[in-house]
């Protein structure tokens, strides 16, 4: 247990030290000359600086829109070339018809009718029935 508070106590020591030469630098930084510069300025510096600095802001702020305008006109020429490209190959691009495929009769409609088995028209008329095979011997 003695170990954990020891941890812990290191710990925030580091931690402290670390946010006191955080400050001491910051300070150092901010004190090199900045504020003496800052302070040295006269009204019409410190005008010309806001100057330049808005001059800046607009010129990003004008490369950003034209971007946007350019890449927007882009995406149109775009669509528009592709919608041309598409009329000229129409019948490369079109879907095939579909073959309309004709229904089978259904033979439901032959159900509970009388028919004959002999008649003459279901017989095969290329040649006889059963010509090759010799015919049966009929026992009674």
């Amino acid at each position: 247990m003695k170990l954990h508070e020891k941890t812990i106590h290191f710990l925030s020591s580091l931690n402290n030290e670390k946010n006191k030469l955080k400050t001491t630098i910051q300070k150092k930084e901010y004190s090199l000359g900045a504020k003496e510069r800052e302070e040295k300025r006269t009204d019409d510096e410190k005008e010309e600086k806001d100057k330049r600095v808005d001059d800046f802001k607009d010129r990003m702020n004008r490369h950003r829109q034209d971007y946007y305008a350019d890449q927007q006109r882009r995406m149109m020429e775009d669509l528009y070339n592709e919608k041309e490209f598409l009329k000229r190959n129409e019948a490369e691009f079109a879907k095939p018809k579909r073959k309309i495929k004709k229904k089978k009769t259904s033979l439901a409609y032959l159900k509970n009718i009388a028919w004959n088995p002999n008649d003459k028209s279901l017989t095969a008329h290329f040649k006889e029935f059963r010509a090759d095979a010799p015919p049966p011997d009929e026992e009674e």
